[in-house]
Parts: structure tokens; C-alpha cells; sequence
């Protein structure tokens, strides 16, 4: 079992973003050519987009992972129908956007204007496809279409925005460009095996009475998307709008790009869990208890290792990756994001077991209880202490959204089938959390050597805690 989650996480996880992958391998060959102008200009222009785009799948993905349990080989006439729905969410989206940039960009009705507008939208026209594929070959098991996929996507968009930024000196317009790329390219590769082959196709005509079930069971997940998007992009916003300088906006977008890697190997992670923990929290058997229990375990120490070495050779990435001396600085920024993602499986947990339930309103709670205090704490402090508010509120968001999954009365019953004592196990994870998290910015500008040494100790001693002390403890 352990085999095959090592390599069905990698597997979801390196692959299927191998886009943003080879991205970072183009950084040294594109970065002479870009400016923190850039960075920050792109990073509201995303921001505003996710705001947005999030309600393309209204909610749609639980409607298709339980689906394909419930309704056995007719679960095409299903996903149809939600595909449907999400492409209708798709067109109404795509014309706010084309209203939100005429207002968002400086020169309107430009030629940036009709090519920025132009590539977000034929991107989110493509988008729907991106989740049927991953939920279709998540529940069978087969990752290899998703990584065969994206070893094309890698290639292609890392050869994209290497020529617009490099020689044809678009700026961060390559990125964009970019993205509809994928879109693109995603849609053609699917077309056949999902659409034509398993006859799975956008159904836009279906009875009302059908239309609200679904919609009753993913729109209460928005708060959820919304909460997301809270996250990982609103910082951005509220940083224009409080007037922190472009050049600040941009230092923080590099680094918050950098740091969210963390939450590709989150998703790919459980995507590679997805199937067992469907099966293990509806069977509830022994077997699958004690397989749970060590899966728990593993995610929880194994990626705070992962994260806490990403963020201890932060600096030196960054030395690596941008050859211009001023994108250098913002390692900090990076650092700090990217921990904040290993607390980021303690809410997967605590969130699973709701959705294979389709209570999604109480996922929806758990989200949005972090995301508002995120919010608040933003708005109080960012016009003192700018982007470094949004850093701490971020690492504290992640903390509240990791643990308030253990005070929903559903999710805690589940979780104390796993662990008895659920609330003490908790605790500990976020300790956990939070001591790696400081010794790894205390420790951050020590010479390479110490850092070699220190990495060594680190897996080590996570392997030590998973194997002796998870039986004492928990």
C-alpha cells in the first residue's frame, strides 16, 4: 500500500502540474526579462479572475466523485449533466470578466485589453473538462492519462512563455497566454477517451427539478471556493485597494506563487488518497481503520518534512531560480506560504468524510470560519504593516481552518472512529506545525553545510515519530 501511494502521488501530484513545474525550470531563462511591475500586475489581473472563476463548477466535483459510486455505469448520464451546468457557468463567467478587465486594465478596449480578455476566457471555456478528467481518473485509478497529458501541457507552456517573455517581451501577458494554452490542449487531449468514448458531454437541456437537486447538494460548496479564494488571492485586492505600491504586491506574488506549490502536492496528494478514503469511511471495517490511522500519520509527518526542507533552502531556490537581484528578496515570503500548507491535510481529513455525506454545508462552515478571520485580520492590519500582515494572518487562517473540522459534531465523529482521543491528536499536529515552522526561519540563513546536516536530522527524526511515537500518542 505504501508502494502505491508514493507512486500514485506522484503520479497526481508532479505530472499533472507539470506545467507549473517546467514553469519554474524557465524562471532562470525568463526572469532578466520581467520586473516585480510584473509580477504585480499579473497578480491582481489573477486575483481578480479567481474571484470569479471559482464558480465554474458550482460545486459540481462532489456531485461527480459520489456519482460514480452510487449510480454504477450510468454515472455518464450524471456527469453529463453536471458538465453541463459547469458549462454554463463557464459563458456566464466569462462575460463579468470581460466587464470586470474593460474597468481593470488602464487602456481600454487596447490590444492588451482584447488579449488578456481573449486568453482568460477561451481558458475558462476549457476549464470544465480539467475537472471531469480528474475525478474520472482519480475513482478508477488510473493516473497515467493525467501525467501523459501533462508531460505534453509542461512542455508546450513552458515553451510558450519562454518565447512571448524572452523574445517576443510581453511581460507577464506570456503567462497569460499560457494559461489558455492549457485550456487548449487539455480540451483535445480529453475529447475522445472522456467525451466521445464514455459519451460524456456538456447536457445544457435537463428538467429543473434536476437542475436544483444538483445545485442543492454543490452550491453550498462556494462558500467553500469562495474561502479559497480568500486565501490565496484576496490579499491581492485588498493590498490595491489599501495602496501598497505595485512593486510591494508584486515581491509578495512571487513569493506566494512559489510558497502555493504546496498546495499542488496537497491536491495530488489526496487525489492519490481519493479512492481509499472513500472506500475506508464508507465500509468502516478494522482493516480500514488501522489503514486510515497510518495514512493520517504518513500525510501528517511526511509532508511537514517536505515543507519544512522546501522552506529551509528557500533562499538558495531563490538564488537559483531568479537571475534578476531583484526578485531575490522575497524567499521570506515563500517561506512562510508554503509552511502554512502543512496544516492544510488536517482539514482534508476533517473534510472527507462530510463530503462522501454531501454535507457540504458543513465544509462549507469549516472554510468559511478561516476564511473570515483571514479577512478581518487583513483589513485591520494591512494598512499598518502591509504585506507581511497578509503573511502572518495566512500561516494563522491555515492553523483555524486545519483544526475547526474537529468541533463539527459530523466531522468529529468520524475523525474519533480514526483517533479516540481527536482533539488531543490535533493539537499535536499543529505543534507539530508550528515548531518546524519556526526552526526553519531561524535557521534559514545558515551556510549550506548546516542545512545539509539539518535535513538529514529532519527525516530522520520524522520517521522515529511516525514509527515509535504515533503509538504512544495516538
Amino acid at each position: 500500500m505504501r508502494k502505491k501511494l508514493i507512486i500514485n502521488t506522484l503520479l497526481y501530484t508532479v505530472l499533472p502540474k507539470l506545467p507549473v513545474l517546467a514553469s519554474l525550470f524557465v524562471l532562470p531563462l525568463i526572469t532578466p526579462y520581467l520586473t516585480l511591475n510584473d509580477y504585480g500586475r499579473y497578480g491582481l489581473i489573477i486575483a481578480y479572475y479567481s474571484a470569479f472563476a471559482m464558480f465554474v463548477t458550482l460545486g459540481q466535483n462532489v456531485i461527480l466523485q459520489n456519482s460514480y459510486f452510487e449510480h454504477g455505469k450510468y454515472f455518464n448520464l450524471v456527469w453529463s449533466r453536471a458538465y453541463g451546468i459547469m458549462t454554463a457557468g463557464s459563458i456566464f463567467i466569462s462575460i463579468i470578466l470581460a466587464v470586470i478587465f474593460f474597468f481593470l486594465l488602464g487602456s481600454r478596449f487596447s490590444s492588451e485589453y482584447w488579449l488578456v480578455t481573449g486568453m482568460f476566457v477561451i481558458a475558462l471555456l476549457c476549464s470544465p473538462i480539467d475537472t471531469i478528467a480528474q475525478v474520472f481518473y482519480v475513482m478508477r485509478e488510473q493516473p497515467m492519462p493525467l501525467a501523459i497529458r501533462s508531460i505534453i501541457m509542461g512542455i508546450l507552456n513552458a515553451t510558450v512563455v519562454f518565447v512571448t517573455i524572452k523574445y517576443f517581451k510581453l511581460g507577464y501577458i506570456g503567462w497569460v497566454i499560457g494559461m489558455a494554452v492549457n485550456g487548449v490542449v487539455s480540451l483535445g487531449f480529453y475529447l475522445y477517451p472522456i467525451c466521445i468514448k464514455n459519451c460524456i458531454y456538456p447536457m445544457l437541456y435537463f428538467k429543473k427539478e434536476q437542475a436544483r437537486a444538483f445545485l442543492r447538494v454543490g452550491l453550498p460548496l462556494l462558500p467553500h471556493s469562495l474561502s479559497m479564494y480568500i486565501f490565496n488571492t484576496s490579499d491581492r485586492v485588498l493590498l490595491d485597494f489599501f495602496k501598497v505600491s505595485v512593486r510591494d504586491i508584486g515581491l509578495y506574488s512571487q513569493g506566494y506563487g512559489l510558497g502555493a506549490n504546496g498546495m499542488v502536492l496537497m491536491n495530488g496528494l489526496f487525489s492519490a488518497l481519493g479512492r481509499t478514503l472513500q472506500e475506508g469511511f464508507r465500509n468502516k471495517t478494522a482493516a480500514d481503520r488501522q489503514k486510515l490511522r497510518k495514512l493520517v500519520l504518513i500525510t501528517v509527518f511526511g509532508t511537514g518534512v517536505l515543507f519544512f526542507n522546501c522552506a529551509l533552502w528557500m533562499k538558495e531556490i531563490y538564488l537559483f531560480l531568479f537571475r534578476n537581484p531583484e526578485l531575490q528578496t522575497g524567499y521570506p515570503v515563500a517561506m512562510i506560504v508554503i509552511m502554512s500548507y502543512a496544516f492544510f491535510s488536517l482539514y482534508n481529513f476533517a473534510a472527507y468524510p462530510l463530503i462522501i455525506k454531501s454535507r457540504t454545508k458543513m465544509i462549507a462552515y469549516i472554510s468559511m470560519c478561516a476564511a473570515i478571520a483571514n479577512l478581518a485580520l487583513n483589513v485591520i492590519f494591512i494598512p499598518m504593516y502591509g504585506i507581511w500582515t497578509t503573511l502572518c494572518t495566512t500561516y494563522l487562517s491555515f492553523i483555524i481552518w486545519g483544526i475547526v473540522g474537529v468541533f463539527v459534531k459530523d466531522a468529529h465523529t468520524e475523525l474519533a472512529w480514526l483517533f479516540p482521543r481527536i482533539t488531543r491528536v490535533y493539537i499535536l499536529f499543529v505543534l507539530y506545525g508550528v515548531i518546524i515552522t519556526c526552526l526553519a526561519w531561524l535557521l534559514r540563513d545558515i551556510f549550506w553545510m548546516g542545512k545539509l546536516i539539518i535535513s538529514g536530522l529532519s527525516c530522520v527524526s520524522a520517521w522515529f515519530a511516525w514509527k515509535y511515537l504515533a503509538k504512544s500518542f495516538f
